[in-house]
């Protein structure tokens, strides 16, 4: 990464945060579209910033997703993308930060080493605005209105629940590039669900099966349960995993709140997830050896409008080589279903 930005001279939207990343960098580069002939689309989101590299030019937009990992090889060549966003930062990868303090820290790497010139756009929430006081770019703080929210589900019901402030961060990106907000609207149609990023699967008897398998923290998966049950009469969740040094309360919580049963997958997070659920697990949680064995029998149990939701709340190591191993094989023992 530290290569890409020394060589580079293109405009560069980074984008980090604990989730959403991905969601929120498609949207601005879906969006830039109406002011650059070429968008180049890379990083964290299963594209090398190498493949990309050659093409890179100054008419052309580069809007690079950044995990942790790859603003610490920023921080070696002390450079920060022109404009950069950060989606929320909550605990995640605590087995190598240790502390939320030092995660924090590294999510702040995005904008350490901005000019008067840049800007870095955040959500309006007082940790993450106050992390940044000392920075010297201009610094644009979103807030999302419920009128917006309901502005964006009218023109894409895709957008809804938190993929509203998705939205509404790529908007700001994208007005800080010169795109008026009309504008930045109609393309909001054209978005469609990433793989494993609340993607619908298939509908089997009435049954909705939903694969959101790059929900890796409890509290993405916490989000994701509450969501659906907003939507759907019922919810069968397949969850568990490896974990990642991260509490349970809240995902304990929201499965209480919003699950019929649960069906586990073999991992550490998974003893962590059943001591938090106490009483509640006794008789509406199951441990399942695989995918296909989960998927089969929350597709026995579900009833006519309810969901089958794949939302992990940890990591895939164990089972599979990472999440969207996963979020395929639970794709594929769906569409095995009769």
């Amino acid at each position: 990464m530290g290569i890409f930005f020394e060589r580079v001279r293109s405009p560069i939207i980074g984008v980090t945060g604990t989730k959403g990343k991905s969601t929120t960098a498609t949207l601005i580069a879906l969006l830039l579209r109406s002011r650059f002939r070429r968008i180049l689309l890379a990083g964290n989101i299963r594209k090398s910033v190498l493949d990309i590299m050659e093409d890179a030019n100054r008419s052309t937009a580069v809007v690079l997703e950044l995990s942790s990992f790859q603003l610490e090889d920023l921080a070696l060549v002390k450079r920060s993308p022109n404009i950069a966003v950060i989606t929320n930062i909550f605990p995640d990868h605590l087995n190598r930060h240790r502390t939320m303090r030092e995660y924090r820290r590294v999510k702040s790497l995005i904008g350490a080493f901005q000019n008067e010139k840049d800007t870095i756009i955040v959500p309006k929430e007082i940790g993450i605005v106050k992390l940044l006081e000392k920075s010297r770019a201009k610094l644009i703080s979103v807030a999302v209105a419920k009128t917006f929210r309901a502005r964006v589900a009218r023109i894409n019901p895709a957008l809804q629940g938190h993929m509203a402030d998705a939205a509404a961060l790529a908007i700001a990106a994208a007005q800080s590039m010169g795109i008026p907000e009309k504008d930045c609207l109609k393309q909001l149609a054209a978005f469609k669900p990433l793989e494993g990023r609340m993607e619908p699967v298939r509908v089997l008897r009435g049954v909705s099966f939903i694969n959101d398998t790059t929900a890796t923290t409890p509290m993405a998966s916490a989000k994701g349960l509450a969501l659906i049950r907003r939507r759907h009469r019922g919810v069968i969740l397949i969850a568990g995993g490896s974990d990642k040094n991260l509490p349970y309360a809240e995902f304990g919580a929201a499965i209480k709140k919003s699950a019929r049963f649960i069906f586990l997958l073999p991992g550490s997070a998974t003893e962590k997830i059943i001591r938090t659920l106490g009483k509640w697990a006794e008789n509406k949680s199951s441990r399942a050896a695989s995918m296909e064995e989960a998927v089969r029998r929350a597709s026995d149990m579900a009833e006519r409008g309810e969901t089958v939701l794949l939302s992990p709340g940890a990591a895939s190591f164990g089972l599979f080589n990472h999440e969207f191993h996963r979020g395929s094989a639970f794709v594929s023992a769906v569409k095995k279903l009769a």
